[in-house]
């Protein structure tokens, strides 16, 4: 059986692993996080750092999840052999229906839960891949999260309203200088080998002018005109009301580009 490193520890390092552990041997996973290095992930595997492939005797580096640019800077930065390297589409570490179905039924509970304690009490949308779900007519399972977007100013007040409200999911926020998010999640170990915990990201937005800023932990600033915040519409799916922005395509195009509502079988695209 081959010997193989998983690039990163995120969320599509893990579905590499439930989807390959039973083609190869795992010896580990490679992320540039310093804080995560010699830590375990699984309850079994070690975290390494990138340059760690260079005194490990490895078969291949499973790598899902990056553009074609960020990968080939990936292997410029960290020195690895192209030859070495395997990367795998979006169908490759798909989880298996039953595991979509598990997911996706827990996913519309945080939705529900969320949208009934926050409506009409703070402004928001939802974004990113709820959208692509939303209008692709998809299950929200197959992403990674589901994506709000909330003022910053309001981040304490959702914070501990959601903390007091919710029993049933866990309630986290981050910080880390000026960026805030809070997460909901089930009640279920990170760990899991079995399929991804289902989460509500809750991100916060800066106001400068006309334009709202958000920045995600990977140091990615992105800037929205307001009138995707303040001008917004009802969209029903899946019997539940979202809010979303009133010029909803357009708002997809400045984030994903033209070609937001096919859905690819890679990054690359």
């Amino acid at each position: 059986m081959k010997k193989i490193l998983i690039y990163s520890s995120g969320y599509h390092a893990r579905q590499i692993f439930r989807s390959q552990k039973k083609n190869f041997k795992i010896l580990g996973f490679l992320d540039q996080d310093k804080k995560l290095n010699n830590k375990k992930i699984f309850k079994k595997y070690n975290i390494y750092e990138p340059y760690a492939h260079k005194i490990i005797d490895y078969d291949h580096i499973l790598i899902a999840g990056f553009s074609k640019n960020q990968i080939n800077n990936i292997l410029k930065k960290y020195q690895f052999i192209k030859k070495k390297i395997i990367f795998l589409n979006k169908n490759q570490i798909m989880p298996t229906n039953n595991k979509i179905i598990k997911r996706e039924k827990i996913s519309l509970q945080l939705i529900r839960n969320f949208i009934k304690i926050i409506d009409d009490k703070y402004k928001y949308i939802f974004s990113h891949s709820s959208l692509l779900a939303i209008l692709r007519k998809d299950n929200f399972a197959y992403y990674s999260d589901i994506d709000v977007l909330i003022k910053k100013e309001d981040f304490n007040k959702v914070y501990f309203l959601l903390k007091e409200k919710i029993n049933r999911f866990n309630v986290t926020k981050y910080q880390k200088k000026h960026i805030k998010k809070i997460i909901l999640s089930e009640k279920k170990i990170l760990d899991n080998n079995d399929r991804e915990i289902a989460t509500l990201d809750i991100m916060t937005l800066v106001k400068n002018k006309n334009f709202y800023y958000f920045e995600n932990f990977k140091k990615v600033k992105k800037k929205i005109h307001q009138k995707y915040f303040d001008k917004i519409k009802q969209h029903t799916y899946k019997n539940i009301s979202f809010r979303i922005p009133l010029n909803v395509k357009h708002y997809m195009n400045f984030l994903y580009k033209k070609n937001w509502f096919k859905k690819p079988l890679d990054w690359n695209k």
